[in-house]
């Protein structure tokens, strides 16, 4: 193994401020079906899950036919809005600068997210963002999270120490990614997650303000 330092981070709510219009996506495929919206605690977990995981989760709320429509509709729409940039997904204030300085510091960086690659891409097109990672794991070429497989891919195609890597993230499923693939994590809650919740999960550490990112990372790596 190297001395080599890697950082994996979630997309959505971590590093990108996605949860408004993946929320109005979301939506808009339950009315597209002529479905009622699920519960608050059932929504909230969308943002951490590939959309198809998700609607298998609403079987409950919408019907088996209902669950492909929406899918269908969802996968269509995310891929429209996106390339025609009638929405965007921003990254949050202050994640560019962090980013430059983990760069500048040596630390590689990757990506751990169950967004599509496709759209895991054009966000980072989006937001200038590409050449910062140099290992990208989503749902179309690893298991989901919280599989470890995705952490587990990203150290070995980087040669890094398992000691040396840490997962960022903003959900429980993160965190309990990073302990499956027995990695460290830090929990961040700009997105508007539970910080009690990330703890209690396993977080090595729990911040709420991006400033405090480059900091909570050198502290543990």
């Amino acid at each position: 193994m190297t001395d080599l330092k890697l950082v994996l981070f979630d997309c959505d709510g971590t590093l990108a401020d996605s949860h408004g219009f993946l929320t109005n996506m979301v939506e808009s495929a339950f009315r597209h079906v002529g479905a009622d919206l699920p519960p608050p605690e059932l929504m909230r977990e969308f943002y951490s899950l590939h959309f198809d995981e998700f609607f298998r989760r609403c079987d409950k709320h919408i019907s088996p036919e209902q669950i492909v429509a929406a899918s269908e509709f969802m996968r269509v729409r995310l891929r429209t809005e996106r390339e025609t940039g009638a929405t965007t997904e921003p990254f949050y204030k202050g994640i560019h600068d962090a980013l430059e300085t983990l760069k500048a510091d040596g630390y590689l960086m990757g990506i751990v997210t169950n967004k599509g690659g496709h759209g895991l891409k054009l966000v980072l097109a989006s937001n200038k963002a590409t050449d910062y990672f140099i290992t990208l794991h989503h749902s179309d070429n690893s298991v989901t999270k919280p599989s470890p497989d995705m952490v587990l891919n990203a150290i070995e195609a980087t040669g890094v120490d398992p000691e040396k890597c840490i997962v960022v993230g903003d959900s429980v499923i993160d965190i309990s990614t990073a302990n499956n693939a027995r990695v460290r994590s830090i929990g961040v809650t700009w997105a508007g997650r539970d910080a009690e919740a990330l703890k209690n999960a396993g977080a090595v550490n729990v911040i709420g303000d991006v400033a405090e990112l480059v900091p909570a990372i050198r502290a543990i790596l």
